[in-house]
């Protein structure tokens, strides 16, 4: 009987099988993460972010050491895939959205750790003098990129639930950022005679913590202007009943010259907000949606819990490498 392929059988692991596994476990937390504030903003965004997330933390489970080639060759696929459908959503318009995303800390930080497993992955393969399959998985997760955006695409259409919120007179206002939490959505819109920039905070906003910041310029001179009044409407979207309404003023707000307000909503859906500027040179208005969270819901529990779970998975890996894997005396 001939002894069993190398190819189907697990061998001990090696430092760069392992950084591979470990970079794409954290990329994969990473993902999860974010979900429950991209679930709030466009539930296509969540969902797929969820689905990457386990399969990579999945991926990780096995691909710290070499059971078949096909492994290898899924990890640079699923690396290299996600880093280039990255960079194609921050030039072109992301799927079941309007926009390019923008470039921020989380998602710079997953993509270094992908970046990390695929040239990991890439050395592997060439130690073992098999360029062949790193060239196959580099050309799978082009393939795979263009599959995942095009599909995106065009699948958007029919289904507008899974869409971004975004406001209709915001322009860039629905772009969201995952570091600081703290979304533009008027950006200097003209309002009668005056161009109005409002900020909302956090991502997303929950009833008991909902910050309306609002920055008022005259339309003309371009000239912050603190010698006005603004008030803050929301109201519940398919609800009849009156809108809460509250004023803003510079006490509340971070930045010197601006106005800012706790809206008191009550309770989490999609709220109407209205902001109205009266001043010397008159009155304006203008409004956007605001998508506002449950604070007790699981995108809450899922953002408090899941820093812990990483670490726990962590650690838990690294036992059991020790266990299996201890050190000759």
């Amino acid at each position: 009987m001939s002894a069993p392929s190398s190819l189907s059988r697990a061998t001990p692991f090696d430092t760069l099988r392992l950084t591979a596994a470990l970079s794409m476990l954290g990329a994969g937390l990473m993902h999860l993460m974010i979900v429950p504030e991209h679930v709030e903003h466009a539930p296509a965004h969540g969902w797929f972010f969820a689905v990457a997330g386990v399969v990579q933390i999945a991926w990780s489970a096995v691909g710290w050491r070499r059971t078949r080639r096909a492994v290898d060759v899924l990890g640079l696929v699923l690396a290299g895939s996600l880093i280039l459908l990255w960079v194609v959503t921050r030039i072109y318009p992301a799927p079941f959205s309007s926009g390019p995303e923008e470039v921020d800390g989380a998602g710079l930080i997953s993509k270094g750790l992908e970046a990390v497993t695929f040239v990991a992955l890439a050395a592997v393969l060439a130690r073992e003098g098999d360029r062949r399959s790193a060239a196959i998985g580099s050309l799978l997760a082009v393939l795979a990129t263009i599959g995942l955006y095009a599909g995106g695409r065009l699948a958007g259409p029919a289904f507008p639930a899974l869409w971004a919120q975004e406001s209709e007179t915001a322009g860039e206002a629905g772009v969201h950022s995952h570091i600081i939490g703290q979304r533009v959505r008027l950006d200097d819109e003209p309002m009668g005679p005056w161009l109005v920039r409002v900020l909302t905070s956090p991502v997303p906003p929950s009833p008991q913590n909902f910050l309306v910041e609002v920055r008022v310029k005259d339309a003309e001179t371009g000239r912050v202007r603190g010698d006005v009044g603004v008030t803050i409407l929301a109201h519940l979207e398919g609800d009849s009943s009156e809108p809460v309404r509250v004023t803003a003023g510079p006490d509340a707000a971070r930045i010197p010259g601006e106005f800012a307000a706790q809206v008191p909503v009550s309770g989490p859906g999609v709220w109407l907000i209205t902001v109205q500027v009266d001043g010397p040179q008159g009155q304006g208005q203008g409004g956007f949606a605001e998508r506002v969270a449950s604070p007790l819901g699981l995108g809450a529990w899922l953002s408090a819990l899941l820093p812990f779970a990483g670490l726990a998975l962590l650690v838990l890996g690294y036992a059991a490498l020790t266990r299996a894997f201890p050190t000759e005396s």
